[in-house]
């Protein structure tokens, strides 16, 4: 009787022992499951939307910027911005923090500009080396290419840096669109790319005659307001008129060099020779 009970008691151990161990191997498995799904939907969280079009090849154009950081800039069909992509260290390093998506191309390249002039990248004896790789027929290539010339430009003229600009266009891009790329201007050393007269900072020196407050004293009557012991005829005893030499605008009228044009009389304003 006894050895009966204490068989049923050392097989109701080993139902326990297996039930524990199949217990744990399913809360094992499942928490792998667990673990997976987990894994899964934190890889597809991280790769965003615009990435994963840049990946596909979803986008309009590609430009490849090279200063000394290097970088690509990937553009949606309307032109604006879709993202850019840090290719060294240097370019994470001046651009790794700063937000372009959405932004216009114009906007994009001034900021690419002034960041490498201001992290000291870009310097008189460096070279922006610019090449459109890719440009749908939605974009035209020459309008592309224009504006790109005309931002970087503006944003060396604006840090007063002289630069040289390498603009390439892929050949398959030009046959595609059936254009020819006229080669980037120079910018002129006389006005540093801006077209404006550098004696008369294009008009807006300040006026010697009126040291730019647009009024002068009366040289009838000398600032007394009396002529000849009667009230200034020309003042009106007022003692000051408004400036003959610039006729009240506080500004330079008569610059001998661009005779009150105001443009640069190298490059007749256009900033580029």
């Amino acid at each position: 009787m006894r050895c009966r009970r204490n068989l049923g008691v050392f097989c109701l151990a080993i139902f326990s022992v297996l039930l524990l161990v199949g217990c744990g191997a399913k809360k094992s498995d499942d928490t792998q499951s667990s673990a997976k799904t987990k894994t899964a939907e934190k890889t597809e969280a991280t790769i965003s939307d615009v990435e994963q079009r840049i990946a596909d090849g979803e986008y309009a154009a590609l430009i490849h910027v090279k200063i000394n950081p290097e970088l690509n800039v990937y553009l949606a069909e309307d032109g604006s911005v879709l993202a850019i992509e840090c290719l060294n260290d240097d370019a994470k390093k001046a651009y790794g923090q700063l937000t372009f998506e959405g932004k216009t191309l114009d906007e994009t390249m001034k900021t690419l500009v002034t960041v490498a002039a201001d992290e000291g990248y870009l310097t008189e004896d460096k070279t922006v080396a610019l090449n459109v790789v890719k440009c749908d027929a939605k974009l035209p290539v020459t309008d592309m290419t224009s504006q790109i010339q005309t931002s970087v430009q503006e944003a060396m003229t604006a840090k007063e840096i002289t630069a040289e600009v390498s603009l390439e266009v892929a050949e398959e891009i030009l046959e595609e669109q059936q254009v020819t790329l006229e080669p980037p201007k120079a910018v002129c050393t006389n006005c540093g790319g801006s077209g404006d007269c550098p004696d008369c900072d294009g008009g807006r020196m300040t006026c010697p005659a009126c040291g730019g407050d647009g009024i002068e004293e009366c040289g009838n009557c000398f600032g007394t307001g009396l002529d000849h012991g009667h009230t200034c005829t020309f003042c009106g005893g007022g003692r000051t008129h408004t400036c003959t030499h610039c006729g009240g605008a506080g500004t330079a009228k008569d610059c001998p060099v661009c005779g009150g044009s105001f443009k640069c009389v190298v490059c007749g304003g256009s900033g580029t020779l």
